[in-house]
């Protein structure tokens, strides 16, 4: 039996939640601000375009991640499991926004990505650790920036 691993990071954007959940939902547009270079829509969700059951592909040539959207409630919450991609089982990750203050007083926006998984093999456990810590650190600083900037 596997040993279920969690990965969450967080973060701050500078910037109303409306700003951050319009760049979190819209997957096609991820290549303009995070790493993947592709990043289509491969089927519409509900609501279209990127709801409940879209499916999502990220990543750059040879290497593809699809995800399927499971839940979406505009503008707090985005979860998705994953569909292929990477040597892991039962992926899901949870993407929680929640308003605060900026330190100007303005609006700001609190991040939480958190992303849980089984891997068939032990030895993949820290491997798939090392690479998810750093692609959702990665994720998380980059919608804070761009957030940020859109403001």
């Amino acid at each position: 039996m596997s040993e279920r691993t969690t990965i969450s990071k967080s973060g701050r954007a500078e910037a109303p939640i409306a700003v951050v959940w319009s760049l979190l939902a819209d997957a096609r547009n991820y290549s303009t601000w995070a790493l993947p270079r592709s990043t289509t829509l491969e089927r519409e969700g509900s609501p279209t375009p990127d709801g409940v059951g879209a499916i999502r592909r990220f990543g750059s040539w040879p290497f593809f991640s699809r995800e399927e959207v499971v839940e979406f409630e505009p503008p707090h919450r985005l979860s998705y499991v994953l569909r292929s991609g990477l040597p892991v089982r039962d992926y899901r990750a949870d993407v929680e926004l929640r308003e605060v203050v900026a330190s100007t007083g303005g609006a700001a926006t609190a991040v939480s990505w958190t992303s849980a998984f089984d891997v068939r093999y032990r030895w993949l456990r820290p491997p798939m650790r090392l690479l998810l810590n750093v692609t959702l650190k990665d994720f998380v600083k980059r919608l804070a920036k761009e957030a940020a900037r859109r403001v």
